[in-house]
């Protein structure tokens, strides 16, 4: 331990170990665990000594000169991005609360440009993965042993924090690391999962069994903390990031992945892992009603559609960064899911960036994490290519795990909002750094532009008529899409009887009793026929009577015939007895376009008919040419021929012209 500590980072250069520790206090959120015993923060010291360092090493012209372009590319991302929410703040309704949170960003964008600047000193991707991996594996190592123990063992001074979940479909006890939030943990966790991959078959190519058996058992430890989160966005994202990394690394771990698919089926049967992501999807797409979800998905449910809402009122620039927040109390009612405590995140990094920023602020970030993307793309590119490429197949899986982590962190903030830049930053220096050792290796070596083989020119044919049957379809089915009408009516319980204690605790049961609206919208519509549905909102205390047709008039006449067979319905029944229906509010009409089951069956028909016609004509071309001798070819021959005819009357012409004189 003691050569790790002292004899290591002596071999090291300054800017190797100042990129080393601002890495690991940031993946180890040590600035909040430890940093609030230091005056003024443990932040802004190591982000100072970060820039000190830089700054040194930068006064070498080599250093410049090799810096000088990932640098500047970066810089120009990192810039698209601040730039398109400056303008946010432009226009933004509370211009203080925008500038504090554009502020905050910068801070963060520029601790990632310093890591940048000091990964690619460096040189030392490998060294840089270390910094990531090895903190991340010992916080779940102690999430582990925090959890078997809890009350013994304590949360290690903050760097195993346990938390309760909400949720009813999870375990009472999660995971969240040196975080709150164990789905934030969890976000942070995938990004190790691939670099961890990538050190064991480093090991093992090295034929070091010692590290091998470490860095298996580093990812097995990882895969414990990903459990421990429960945390299903974390369970799909970290599949996706082993998934891509597979694909990415080469044929050979390609053909090892496959082989050992079939172990990782019986993590499934997991305790809170297949029983929870199954829960999931019928819970997003097989449940008609809202109040017997999960809690947690029904909050981000409300969460979205409240950035949705104000995204669809402020469209090109939002309401400003960090406007989410404070207007959400009051979209809170005017969205379908309700909830019952405050939604103060939407839960969703890009309806987040559409909210506060608009289609501006949005694009600037997809301009931003593209750039990475295509960075870590043409590492792994550059780096499978040329006559080294086996020699270079453990930087090739590195720059893939970099690819890997960008994708599972895209991913996993779909169901999350923008927090913890900075960590997405390390991720993203590690990007810069593999991309930069690519374009060194590739020097006089590997051409930037290859011809494909056969193998990829085919598969690009297959990805250009995809493209074209899925441009096909979208433009049928847009093209016969038909608008229906929707007329609704809000309606609540009164109780029957006279004003007394009865019936204010009748009254009191609407909403305490999440049972009871189900019911009486089951009475008024039984079954729902699909034109005509019910929908209880046990929170709110009502239900939203609804009916569908062609037009506005019809729309409405069905509301009305619904709501008169639904009076008779309950009086037939006797629920009138106790419970009778108030409007609340008045009637609203709604127009949605939506496509038609003829559109879609003439749009895949369609899809399917313009790649083929293509085929049709071309082999029709093909076999044309051949009779011919090939149609350029008799294309030139005609020319020629007409050029020489023209060239024959003009002679002639010529000719008689002299005769004449």
């Amino acid at each position: 331990m003691a050569r790790v500590l002292v004899v290591w980072p002596a071999r090291l250069e300054p800017w190797t170990v100042g990129m080393v520790l601002m890495v690991v206090v940031e993946v180890a959120n040590l600035a909040v665990v430890i940093g609030s015993g230091v005056p003024g923060g443990l932040f802004k010291p190591i982000l100072l000594l970060g820039v000190v360092t830089a700054l040194v090493a930068l006064r070498d012209q080599a250093a410049r000169a090799r810096v000088f372009r990932p640098l500047s590319l970066v810089a120009a991302l990192l810039a698209v991005y601040l730039g398109t929410q400056a303008a946010a703040v432009l226009v933004s309704r509370d211009v203080a609360l925008a500038e504090a949170s554009l502020r905050s960003r910068a801070i963060d964008c520029m601790f990632i440009l310093v890591v940048v600047a000091l990964a690619v000193l460096s040189g030392r991707p490998w060294t840089l993965a270390l910094a990531i991996v090895v903190p991340f594996v010992a916080l779940s190592a102690l999430a582990v042993i925090s959890l078997a123990g809890h009350e013994a063992m304590g949360t290690f001074g903050g760097l195993a924090t346990v938390v309760e979940a909400p949720s009813q479909a999870v375990t009472k006890l999660r995971q969240a690391g040196p975080l709150g939030d164990a789905n934030f943990w969890g976000r942070h966790l995938v990004i190790a999962v691939p670099l961890a991959l990538a050190l064991l078959c480093r090991a093992g190519r090295a034929g070091s069994h010692r590290r091998m058996i470490v860095w298996a058992g580093s990812v097995v430890v990882l895969f414990g903390g990903i459990y421990l989160t429960q945390s299903r966005g974390t369970f799909l994202a970290a599949a996706a990031a082993v998934l891509v990394w597979l694909v990415a690394s080469g044929p050979t771990v390609r053909r090892w992945g496959v082989r050992a698919l079939p172990l990782t089926l019986p993590l499934l049967l997991l305790p809170g892992i297949g029983a929870r992501l199954g829960a999931l999807v019928s819970e997003l797409w097989g449940s008609a009603s809202t109040y017997d979800v999960d809690y947690s998905v029904l909050g981000r449910r409300a969460g979205q559609e409240i950035a949705f809402a104000m995204f669809r009122d402020r469209p090109l620039f939002g309401f400003g960064p960090g406007g989410y927040e404070s207007l959400a109390p009051s979209y809170a009612g005017k969205v379908a899911t309700a909830v019952i405590e405050r939604m103060d995140d939407p839960h969703n990094l890009y309806l987040q960036l559409a909210a506060e920023s608009g289609l501006f602020g949005l694009a600037g970030w997809l301009v931003m994490i593209s750039g990475f993307f295509a960075m870590a793309l043409g590492a792994v590119h550059r780096l499978a290519g040329g006559p080294r490429s086996g020699a270079r197949a453990p930087d090739r899986q590195l720059a893939a795990a970099a690819l890997a982590g960008l994708v599972a962190w895209s991913l996993a903030s779909v169901f999350l909002h923008l927090a913890y830049l900075r960590t997405l930053g390390v991720l993203l220096a590690m990007v810069a750094c593999v991309a930069a050792l690519s374009v060194e290796a590739g020097d006089g070596a590997t051409p930037m532009r290859v011809r494909p083989s056969p193998r990829r020119a085919r598969a690009a044919s297959a990805a250009v008529v995809t493209g074209v049957v899925v441009v096909a379809v979208v433009a049928v089915v847009a093209a016969t899409a038909t608008t229906r009408f929707v007329a609704m009516r809000t309606v609540t319980l009164a109780p029957v009887g006279p004003v007394n204690s009865y019936y204010f605790w009748a009254a009191l049961e609407i909403r305490s009793r999440n049972e009871l609206l189900p019911t009486y919208a089951a009475m008024i519509v039984p079954g729902g026929d699909g034109d005509v549905q019910a929908k209880a909102d046990p929170v709110r205390g009502v239900i939203t009577v609804s009916a569908t047709a062609p037009n506005p008039v019809e729309a409405r006449a069905q509301l009305a015939d619904a709501m008169a067979a639904a009076t008779d319905r309950m009086a037939v029944i006797g629920a009138d007895r106790a419970y009778t229906l108030r409007q609340v509010g008045v009637d609203e009409e709604e127009a949605r376009r939506g496509p038609s089951g003829s559109g879609v069956l003439f749009g895949v028909l369609g899809g399917a008919g313009v790649p083929g016609l293509g085929l049709l004509v071309a082999a029709a071309v093909r076999r044309r040419g051949r009779r011919s001798g090939g149609l350029l070819r008799r294309a030139v021959r005609l020319g020629r021929t007409r050029s020489a005819d023209r060239d024959d009357v003009r002679a002639r012409a010529s000719a008689a012209s002299l005769r004449r004189m």
